[in-house]
């Protein structure tokens, strides 16, 4: 196996507005020959604002509009970086491209022309669309790993991209595994594509560095990265020849590869399945935090599941019903910092009212769900967030009062049998006043271990 050169790294950046110490500098446009590098890192930004033209004037709803002879120039142009580029990476060598939404460029036809459109998203990404932000879970083990780790204050997104089943190490907008904003493959001829996030270079290149022109801290987690990625593999590139001739036990070795990409993708998909159960599971917790809408919508999909149909009520009211065969509640939903207010249970009535109307007299069941001291945590609340006269408020009108933390016990609860989930919601229609039970969250709830070790 070939070891990695102990010489300077070559790198050259292309189309960034600055240099930096350690690389050289080009504009998006160049003549340069990138195989006279070993690393070549491209914004593709640059083309938009090279020397003696600036075409950022002419982009307009997300299209670069110009002239089909202007147009045709550009394309030519353009075309010829990416070019150079997929050459150089499938020549076995390392290609750092920033993802960024380009626009669709755009020339209308005129006498001497005809019209055309290109897209110039066309870096190794699929369905590459707009996104921003700088919330992003990096892929932590090798090789990208200690890349991300040394380099992560630089990066934000600025579009994001469909996870593909070519992609072996990709990065993603934190809680979405599905919006790719980086990815890292191996191509044909032993070259690496790494297409990355927005880059602020300045970040990772202080006034000491540059007093004392040393390499910044991006060239050198660059010059990490390329001897992490080449260090257990032979240099030289085969010519695309050589592919039809197989040595011994190399059919072997490509079908074990294949194989193994195989389970890798079938563990990314069950991973992709499992983090948007994780994230449907995790939005039952607003019924302990939640106010206003996030609050009522997580009402709503704990009685859905416990099989109750969810009605919204008229435009312009917030409240809902909530249908289980040939009765009905009226739902009141109500999220504070405190305890229940007699409020709450006045604007249920007027609800329970209205429905009533609706449905030419039968009164349903009114349902009060409130989440009190939704900013506290959960072991430091109070154990009565009800008032006396809410009580017999709720007494006197027959209505089923209770908290987001009983309701979310009694859902997992519900879970474990049919015969239970009907006990529990007859038991709601049949309260008249104060629901009793799941009071307790240690009960339905894993304590943080601190707190488990207290209670020891």
């Amino acid at each position: 196996m070939a070891k990695v050169s102990k010489e300077p790294l070559r790198i050259l950046m292309v189309g960034f507005t600055d240099s930096l110490p350690g690389a050289r500098h080009a504009e998006f446009y160049t003549d340069e020959h990138f195989l006279d590098y070993d690393v070549v890192i491209i914004d593709p930004a640059g083309a938009l604002n090279g020397s003696g033209d600036d075409y950022r004037p002419f982009i307009r709803d997300d299209k670069l509009e110009l002239s089909p002879h202007n147009g045709s120039r550009f394309r030519r142009r353009y075309f010829d970086v990416v070019e150079k580029m997929l050459q150089f990476v499938t020549s076995g060598m390392l290609a750092i491209v920033i993802s960024r939404f380009m626009p669709t460029l755009v020339a209308e036809s005129d006498y001497h022309q005809e019209g055309f459109e290109a897209d110039l998203n066309n870096w190794g990404a699929k369905k590459i669309r707009k996104g921003r932000g700088s919330s992003i879970e990096f892929p932590t083990t090798e090789p990208l790993g200690k890349f991300w780790t040394a380099t992560r204050p630089i990066w934000s997104y600025e579009s994001v991209f469909d996870k593909d089943s070519n992609t072996s190490h990709f990065a993603h907008v934190k809680g979405h595994s599905n919006e790719i904003v980086a990815k890292f493959n191996y191509t044909k001829g032993g070259g690496h594509l790494l297409l990355a996030p927005a880059a602020n270079l300045d970040v990772l290149y202080s006034d000491e560095q540059k007093a004392d022109n040393g390499d910044s801290k991006f060239v050198q987690a660059v010059a990490a990265l390329h001897e992490t990625v080449y260090a257990d593999r032979p240099t030289p590139a085969l010519p695309d020849w050589t592919g039809d001739y197989s040595l011994p036990g190399e059919n072997e070795l490509k079908s074990k590869i294949a194989g193994a990409g195989e389970q890798i993708r079938a563990l990314q998909k069950d991973v992709g399945h499992s983090t948007k159960e994780l994230d449907r599971l995790s939005l039952h917790k607003l019924l302990i935090t939640g106010y206003d809408t996030p609050l009522e919508l997580a009402v709503d999909r704990v009685l859905e599941e416990l099989g109750l149909k969810i009605e919204v009520g008229p435009k312009g009211r917030v409240d809902r019903t909530a249908v289980y065969g040939d009765r009905k509640f009226a739902v009141e939903v109500q999220g504070v910092r405190r305890g229940a207010k007699e409020d709450h249970v006045r604007s249920l009535i007027i609800w329970v009212q209205e429905v009533a109307l609706e449905d030419e007299g039968k009164e349903p069941k009114g349902l009060l769900v409130v989440n009190p001291y939704r900013d506290t945590p959960l072991a430091e609340r109070g154990n009565n967030p009800w008032t006396e006269k809410i009580i017999e408020i709720c007494e006197r009108q027959g209505y089923c009062v209770m908290t987001g933390l009983q309701l979310l016990g009694l859902y997992f609860d519900a879970k474990t049998n049919d015969a239970r989930r009907q006990e529990l919601i007859q038991q709601m229609f049949d309260t008249e006043g104060v629901f009793a039970g799941f009071e307790n969250w240690q009960d339905f709830l894993t304590a943080p271990e601190s707190e488990a070790a207290d209670e020891e």
